[in-house]
């Protein structure tokens, strides 16, 4: 797990380095643009003050600046309709634990 972890950050460093290079010494954020007609998406590098018209690569028609996918994970109580409620016969999640780990491992 540790050498995933340092793999996945020796990666992000990497990429930053030859982005570096790239753009010749000047970081610049890569935006997701999105064909008006044709729905191709693609990448621009430009700075964020600047408000370029980006033409689609495949059919040259003006390209909107997309929403980037983000993954969003919820985790924790709270997120679901019956976390809120409690229910009478409600077992507590340390006991579940406890009825899980004594199933998988029995001593």
């Amino acid at each position: 797990m540790k050498l995933n972890y340092v793999k996945w950050i020796l990666n992000i460093i990497l990429l930053k380095f030859i982005r570096n290079i790239w753009t010749g010494g000047v970081l610049m954020p890569i935006y997701r643009y999105v064909c008006e007609k044709c729905g191709h998406e693609f990448t621009v590098m430009h700075g964020m003050s600047e408000t370029p018209e980006v033409f689609c690569e495949k059919c040259g028609n003006l390209a909107k600046k997309g929403i980037g996918r983000v993954g969003i994970s919820f985790k924790g109580s709270g997120f679901y309709i019956n976390d809120s409620k409690k229910s009478s016969n409600s077992v507590s999640s340390s006991e579940k634990n406890k009825a899980v780990l004594t199933a998988l491992y029995p001593h």
